[in-house]
């Protein structure tokens, strides 16, 4: 029986000896084989600039889209927009690089563009300012500074000079307004007017 306690133990020394060194030896081989890392292969970030947004908080490529009251339908899309610190009910906005895109019932399309623009939802009004341009559904190009919309109804208004060019007309005057005129009979008509002192200049080789 001593002799067998004797090899047990011999045994067991044996083991806490070779043992440790079979998991070290072990350990060494899986770093030796294991791949190497490739810097060029880390996840890639978004390259955003943290402290700019934190100065001025905004939303990058926001779009907006609704239904007027008579049945058309509004898309604004922008490059970025922020909304107003001092307005406390959050519901109004500044916009930059703007394209809104008004399609009246009758399938009539009605593009601005503008370098800036004001969302109010409280009025439920759009207003564009900065080199603003409407290509009419009439086939007109406007030309304005500033330009009036609203969110809930067809109606755009330019309250200062315009320069409008169409097939064969240009047209110079002190306003302009895309209206809805309601009919009992239909849905009603779409109508592009000039007021304010309107100059009309005609040249049928401008036509086609």
């Amino acid at each position: 029986m001593a002799a067998v306690d004797r090899s047990r133990r011999a045994v067991l020394a044996g083991l806490k000896l070779v043992l440790p060194l079979l998991a070290l030896g072990l350990l060494s081989t899986l770093f030796l084989v294991s791949e190497g890392i490739d810097p060029s292969r880390a996840l890639p970030f978004a390259r955003v600039d943290v402290e700019d947004l934190a100065r001025d908080p905004r939303v990058e490529a926001p779009r907006f889209a609704g239904v007027t009251a008579d049945g058309g339908a509004l898309i604004v899309t922008a490059q970025s927009v922020r909304s107003d610190a001092r307005d406390d009910s959050a519901r109004l906005f500044a916009a930059r690089d703007l394209i809104a895109v008004l399609t009246t019932p009758d399938g009539g399309v009605n593009e601005m563009q503008a370098d800036t623009g004001v969302i109010d939802r409280r009025s439920e009004t759009l207003d564009l300012s900065g080199a603003v341009r409407l290509q009419a559904a009439a086939g007109y190009e406007v030309i304005s500074d500033h330009l009036h919309a609203r969110l809930d109804r067809t109606y755009l208004a330019s309250p200062g000079p315009v320069i409008a060019t169409g097939p064969g007309v240009s047209i110079a005057a002190g306003g302009m307004r895309l209206l809805h005129r309601p009919d009992a009979q239909t849905d009603g008509s779409y109508e592009l007017v000039f007021t304010q002192g309107v100059r009309l200049l005609y040249d049928p080789r401008n036509e086609e």
